[in-house]
């Protein structure tokens, strides 16, 4: 046999195998970087999708927490109070936190100053009510003041009310984050309207925090005791499947929302995480700090004020989500009219609501 003889097979060329070029590599990785680029806001489209549906749900659960509320009590919980406990803190049975409330009444602050309620060596705002947080909130579950309480998502509805970003004076603040534009809209949509105006539970002229229209009353008086009555179905008279409860809030463009959920005051801040009003638009950005109003910075862009800061407003894009009396989750656009948005916000308007 020859020792030269060489086994070929048909097609078999004897040159080595060479690798991939540099001009194939990079046709390779601007394939996959294209690939990536496609199926990147797709991913980041479902997440947002999966959060936006948790976020429903919440607010589903606190709709349902109201009514259920309202079976076994005869009435709805306050939306807010100046020391005492009002919804977040009422609602929790109702929200499968039972064990947490029934430790919480056993507090002797429980009716006097709830912020101050101790549970097992902890201060409440340290127990986290995920029912109460939105995923989607860049500021995420904890407040940045004090000892970094849980905070929430979510606010009970003033309805229409009068607030101006410029009524109280703060001792370590220049005027108050002036707000022209918060006066504006206040007095168009409040005072501009006495259909508005006047359709709340109680007529409550006289004081800054009672002049609103919403669907739940609150008290500054003692909690056995209340200045005023907490609502109850009846009074809804424009119907609770018309008429907002709850909606979102973006914690980050809200100071007085930074201190926890269970907060109802603090020194220098909003009277605690308590009403929203619907006389601003959906989404207006307070976003900018104390630190910048002082360096000259629009007071109504600012999260301390007490104008835009306490409107809705949603991490998920083109609008805001809410829960209406009758416990339906709904996603309200943006741009809806502000006119229809009062109706939407006052109980007891009587006027007809339409589409939005």
């Amino acid at each position: 046999m020859n020792n030269h003889f060489q086994l070929r097979t048909v097609g078999f060329s004897p040159r080595l195998a060479r690798g991939f070029t540099l001009v194939e590599l990079l046709v390779v990785i601007a394939i996959i970087g294209t690939l990536v680029g496609l199926l990147l806001p797709a991913v980041q489209s479902a997440r947002e999708s999966g959060r936006r549906s948790a976020c429903q749900n919440n607010l589903k659960q606190i709709g349902l927490a109201l009514l259920n509320h309202h079976d076994a009590k005869k009435c709805f919980p306050f939306a807010s109070n100046v020391a005492n406990p009002w919804m977040k803190h009422a609602i929790l049975p109702y929200i499968e936190e039972d064990r947490l409330y029934a430790k919480m009444l056993g507090d002797s602050n429980f009716k006097t100053n709830v912020s101050s309620v101790s549970i097992d060596g902890k201060n409440l705002g340290q127990f986290r009510i995920n029912a109460y947080l939105c995923p989607s909130d860049p500021f995420g579950p904890k407040g940045q003041v004090y000892d970094y309480p849980f905070v929430a998502n979510y606010c009970a509805s003033g309805g229409g009310t009068y607030l101006t970003g410029g009524e109280w004076n703060w001792a370590t603040d220049p005027p108050d984050y002036e707000c022209k534009c918060a006066h504006n809209w206040s007095s168009t949509y409040f005072y501009g309207s006495p259909s508005f105006q006047f359709a709340g539970l109680v007529v409550k002229p006289n004081s800054y925090w009672q002049k609103s229209n919403g669907p739940l009353t609150i008290t500054q008086a003692s909690w056995e005791d209340p200045l005023y009555p907490a609502s109850k179905i009846p009074q809804i008279k424009d119907g609770l499947s018309k008429t907002i409860f709850v909606g979102e809030i973006l914690v980050g463009q809200r100071k007085a929302s930074q201190q926890g959920w269970h907060a109802v005051t603090r020194t220098n801040y909003n009277g605690g995480d308590g009403e929203i009003s619907t006389v601003f638009p959906l989404n207006y950005s307070s976003k900018l700090t104390q630190a910048d109003y002082r360096n000259g910075a629009d007071g109504c862009a600012t999260n301390c004020n007490l104008g835009p800061a306490d409107g809705f407003k949603s991490a998920h894009p083109g609008g805001v989500t809410f829960v209406m009396g009758d416990g339906s989750v709904q996603f309200i656009n943006e741009g809806i009219d502000m006119w229809t948005l009062q109706r939407l916000g006052a109980c007891s308007d009587g006027q007809s609501v339409g589409a939005y």
